[in-house]
């Protein structure tokens, strides 16, 4: 059952920072505002978290709290890189819709 709750961890997490970075790299202006491509890439973010924490929730059910004594330390400091991570390339995603924005205008 963790290994479910894991890969769809990793493949939020991973989707939280693809959206500011795919933004960012676009030559040509965006058809999606940033404010969508932000908005989604906070909502992966949460369901990250949240699936980790489903993850830490399944090995407490079942009793296994060796792994959960194992791995929060691990856990913990990788959410903290993912929410450090996904808040910075956000506001650099915003700051080049500002840049784009201000080159358009002159």
């Amino acid at each position: 059952m963790s290994i479910p709750l894991n890969s769809a961890s990793l493949l939020f997490g991973f989707a939280s920072l693809f959206y500011p970075i795919a933004y960012i790299i676009r030559h040509k202006k965006p058809k999606i505002s940033i404010h969508v491509y932000m908005m989604f890439s906070f909502i992966f973010m949460g369901l990250s978290i949240i699936f980790q924490l489903m993850t830490i929730q399944h090995l407490a059910n079942i009793g296994d709290t060796v792994a959960i004594l194992d791995t929060i330390d691990v856990i913990v400091i990788a959410s903290w890189i993912l929410i450090i991570a996904t808040i910075i390339l956000n506001l650099l995603a915003l700051a080049f819709s500002k840049a784009r924005q201000n080159k358009q205008t002159v």
